[in-house]
């Protein structure tokens, strides 16, 4: 089965990599839209936040997402690579890339 219609049918393994402002949200997202999504964050404080189903910033409605898809197992929160990357059909890259003095970004948290 192609990975467009693996997504389409809800099997697809979606990896967020960094639980931050974009990266949390989007999870959530496609976690309630049917596919099963690891969120993976570097900061071990953030990732038990978010496992006790805390947001670490303001986000209309998303503690009540996180709670649901949670629950229902569509979405879990990692610290490791070495546990989400092998199953992962798609991943997806919400890390910050700050601008240095020259205007130039930083890459970083890639």
């Amino acid at each position: 089965m192609k990975l467009a219609e693996r997504i389409r049918a809800g099997e697809a393994t979606v990896v967020v990599v960094g639980l931050g402002r974009a990266g949390l949200p989007l999870a959530l997202a496609l976690a309630a839209s049917g596919l099963r999504v690891m969120g993976l964050d570097s900061d071990e404080e953030r990732r038990r936040a978010v496992q006790a189903g805390s947001i670490p910033f303001d986000e209309p409605d998303a503690r009540a997402l996180l709670e649901e898809v949670s629950r229902s197992g569509a979405f879990t929160a990692h610290t490791r690579t070495d546990e989400v990357v092998p199953s992962a059909d798609v991943i997806v890259f919400c890390v910050g890339t700050p601008l240095g003095a020259d205007l130039r970004p930083d890459f970083g948290q890639l």
